[in-house]
């Protein structure tokens, strides 16, 4: 697999992890049922913020050029889809944490990052 489809199947992966907004969160990489702040790859995590489902996907062992390049293409699409909110200091934890993020902005940036 090149790094190019490997890139792509982290951001799918990224996607379908975020199924319902009950799977996403603010404020911190990971959070457990109880609303609890958790880390990223503890059983208890239920729900993650952009970044933590990234690092949950790619797991502890991330290849760092792909893990670049993900990161990459997804802040190139929230810049390309929302330009006036988040010009040149755009940031995926920016984006994820701006109190006028929803769901289904997240949603729409992982479609524009996975079809570029």
């Amino acid at each position: 697999m090149t790094k190019k489809q490997e890139v792509r199947e982290v951001l799918i992966a990224v996607d379908k992890l975020f199924t319902t907004e009950e799977q996403w969160t603010k404020g911190r990489f990971a959070g457990s049922k109880a609303s609890n702040t958790v880390k990223t790859f503890s059983r208890a995590a239920i729900k993650w913020c952009l970044t933590g489902g990234v690092d949950k996907v790619m797991g502890k062992a991330q290849d760092s050029e792909v893990r670049y390049a993900v990161s990459e293409k997804l802040t190139r699409a929230i810049k390309k889809l929302y330009p006036k909110r988040f010009d040149k200091f755009v940031s995926m934890v920016g984006f994820n944490d701006n109190k006028r993020t929803t769901f289904k902005q997240l949603k729409r940036v992982l479609k524009k990052a996975i079809e570029s």
